[in-house]
C-alpha cells in the first residue's frame, strides 16, 4: 500500500505500539518470541487508523539484528503499511532495509555522535531509497529552545540534502518535545518551544515534513490527563505546521469531546500562561488527575464536567 507523507487533513499517523521500549505488551511478546502476537499488534494499529508503523526491537541482552529480521520478515508479508525502522545500530538498519521491498523510513538520524554516523545513515537511506526521520540532537545534546531546534535541523538538512542528495520531501524533522507535567521550571515552556520549533523548521525549509513523538509531552501524568494533554497538543502542533505524529490513534480524543473550558485550560498549560494566583499545571492536575476517560467523557457529554 502506497502512503503519501502529506495527509489531508493532517497528521500522518505513525503507530507507536510495535516498540520494545515504549510498549510493555510488545516487549513481553518479543522476549517470549511470540511472533504471531507481534503481527497482531501491527494489525491492530492498522485497524486504529495508522498510516505507518514504527518498529523498534532494541532490548538489552538480545540480538537486535536477528529480532529485527524476524519481525520484518513477518510484517513485510502481513502488514500492508510502510514501516519506520527504529534503531540506533547501523547493522540493524542495513539488515532491515535489505528485507523490505517497498520504501521504508529510517528512524532516525541525529548529530549526537558527530557527522560521521549521520553520513553513514544518509548514505544507507540514499542507497535503499528510504525516507528519513531527523532528530534535533547534536554534539551538545537535545535542542531545547526553538532557535536551537531550527539550527540543528538546518545542519542536518545540509548533510542529508546538500551532501547526500536526499529528497527534502522525504525528510521528517522531529524537533522533540519534553514533558510539561513534571513541574520542573526548566521544562515548563518545553511544549511552547517545540511548537515554535515546528513552525520555524517549516518556514526555514518549506519542502520538508515535521514529526513529533507526541506522548513525550505528557510523560509522568496519569492516563486520562495524558490523553487530554496529548489531544490538545496535537491540535496545536497541527496548527503550527506539524505533518506527522507517532501516536496511538485510539488514545487521541476529538476536541469536540472536550468542553471549551477544558481546551482553554490545557492550552494555558501548553503555552505556560502562568499569572499571579494561577498556575495552569496545578489547576489541570486538580481537574483531571483523578478522572478516568469514561467518567470524564460521560460528564462532558452531559454538559456538566465540573
Amino acid at each position: 500500500l502506497a502512503v503519501n507523507l502529506r495527509q489531508d487533513p493532517p497528521p500522518l499517523i505513525v503507530g507507536e505500539r510495535s516498540n520494545a521500549n515504549g510498549s510493555k505488551k510488545f516487549r513481553e511478546m518479543l522476549l517470549r518470541e511470540d511472533f504471531e502476537g507481534i503481527v497482531e499488534v501491527g494489525r491492530e494499529q492498522i485497524g486504529e487508523g495508522a498510516h505507518l508503523i514504527d518498529v523498534c526491537v532494541a532490548y538489552v541482552g538480545r540480538d537486535e539484528v536477528r529480532d529485527m529480521r524476524e519481525v520484518l520478515r513477518r510484517y513485510s508479508t502481513s502488514i500492508n503499511l510502510p514501516l519506520l525502522l527504529d534503531t540506533t545500530q547501523l547493522d540493524v538498519l542495513e539488515s532491515g532495509l535489505r528485507l523490505l521491498g517497498g520504501r521504508a523510513i529510517v528512524n532516525s538520524v541525529n548529530l549526537e555522535d558527530g557527522e560521521g554516523k549521520a553520513d553513514r545513515i544518509c548514505q544507507l537511506a540514499r542507497e535503499y531509497g528510504a525516507g528519513l526521520v531527523a532528530l534535533t540532537i547534536d554534539e551538545d545534546g537535545m535542542a531545547k529552545s526553538a532557535e536551537r531546534k531550527v539550527e540543528v535541523a538546518r545542519r542536518l538538512y545540509d548533510i542529508a540534502v546538500g551532501r547526500w542528495g536526499l529528497d527534502p520531501g522525504s525528510i521528517l524533522f522531529d524537533p522533540l518535545t519534553f514533558t510539561i507535567g513534571s513541574g520542573d521550571e526548566d521544562s515548563r515552556d518545553a511544549a511552547l518551544q517545540t511548537l515554535k520549533g515546528v513552525r520555524g523548521i517549516k518556514e526555514a525549509m518549506p519542502d520538508v515534513k515535521t514529526l513529533l513523538g507526541l506522548s513525550s509531552v505528557s510523560f509522568g501524568l496519569k492516563p486520562y490527563p495524558r490523553q487530554i494533554l496529548n489531544s490538545v497538543f496535537l491540535a496545536e502542533a497541527i496548527a503550527h505546521g506539524l505533518d506527522a505524529a507517532i501516536v496511538s490513534p485510539a488514545k487521541i480524543l476529538p476536541l469536540s469531546k472536550l468542553s471549551a473550558e477544558d481546551i482553554e485550560l490545557t492550552r494555558d498549560l501548553i503555552y505556560d500562561r502562568r499569572r499571579p494566583g494561577y498556575d495552569p499545571l496545578f489547576v489541570f492536575m486538580e481537574r483531571f488527575g483523578d478522572k478516568t476517560s469514561g467518567e470524564a467523557v460521560a460528564r462532558t457529554e452531559a454538559g456538566s464536567l465540573e
